[in-house]
């Protein structure tokens, strides 16, 4: 049977949306949730790369607070970085304001932006009876133009269900969705995405050779940022583990342990000593309950735990 998404040609993305998506992606996880040191890094390091990085960046900042979309706690990050910048382009804000005051379409001109926190999950309804249920600090973002909405999958982890397609945004700009129907599991960060089919069919063409990739129950692609295109089959009992609760680690290094763990508990755990981090562990765990996660750490490795508000480990 032929595949007719063989015969669809599709256009790279101006440099100006590209730069725009990347923007989105950095002020939902700027919002989301505090920025650990090796995030931070990474966006001062996106921020100061040009000052079209900078143009936008406040613009999709200016707008959001322009339409009040960001009105969750804990701004100050945010704010931080868009002061900064105001100080040397005043201008764009009553640019975009006027523009949104006249009724001129832009690209964010009405937007909703959908965010989690520590240990809170979000079931969303998308086009088509499409539904998205967000993981825990988690984006999306929802645009509204022309009478037309489009929602753009921006940071964290998703399991979406589309029985008939759904026109949801979840690859960079440097990808175009082909086909999306099933059920899948969507991963972004800030260096790559991951798309995971548990049933269906999932298709995508890259601008930069364009190629047409095709995904079926059990595939899984992973778009690297500086590495290309990797495909796999893992297991999909870890890969949806979150969604009963639970959490797969496989030699993972303990400081990309605790990270994730900290992301379903707001009692947090600290390594309090940095040689911690190098030390690996296997295993499947309960999410949201820390406590009895540094329980299984003690009896695994040389450690000990100061139990308080904060879970700290150190040596034993």
């Amino acid at each position: 049977m032929t595949n007719i998404y063989n015969r669809t040609t599709t256009l790279p993305p101006s440099a100006a949306e590209r730069y725009r998506e990347e923007a989105i992606f950095w002020v939902t996880h700027l919002h989301a949730a505090p920025l650990t040191p090796e995030k931070e890094s990474a966006f001062q390091e996106w921020l100061q790369t040009s000052e079209a990085h900078q143009t936008a960046f406040e613009q999709v900042t200016n707008i959001w607070d322009t339409v009040g979309s960001l009105n969750h706690s804990g701004p100050e990050t945010r704010q931080h970085y868009a002061r900064k910048l105001s100080q040397r382009r005043r201008f764009l804000q009553m640019g975009m304001a006027s523009v949104l005051a006249a009724g001129v379409s832009s690209p964010l001109a009405s937007a909703q932006t959908i965010v989690t926190n520590v240990g809170e999950r979000r079931r969303v309804t998308l086009d088509h009876n499409a539904e998205l249920l967000l993981d825990c600090l988690s984006a999306l973002v929802k645009t509204h133009e022309q009478g037309k909405t489009r929602s753009i999958f921006s940071s964290g982890q998703g399991f979406l269900t589309c029985p008939s397609g759904t026109d949801l945004q979840c690859l960079p700009s440097d990808y175009q969705v082909g086909r999306m129907q099933g059920q899948m599991n969507l991963k972004r960060t800030e260096t790559q995405v991951s798309i995971f089919v548990a049933q269906g069919i999932f298709s995508f063409t890259s601008h930069k050779n364009n190629q047409l990739y095709t995904l079926t129950a059990g595939d899984r692609v992973v778009l690297q940022k500086d590495s290309g295109i990797k495909r796999d089959r893992p297991h999909p009992h870890s890969v949806t583990a979150w969604l009963r609760n639970r959490i797969v680690f496989n030699d993972d290094h303990l400081n990309d342990v605790i990270r994730q763990m900290n992301q379903y508990d707001g009692r947090q755990i600290v390594l309090r000593d940095k040689r911690l981090s190098s030390l690996q562990i296997s295993g499947e765990y309960t999410l949201g309950n820390n406590m009895a996660f540094c329980h299984s750490l003690a009896l695994l490795l040389p450690v000990k735990i100061e139990t308080g508000p904060i879970l700290n480990i150190s040596f034993s």
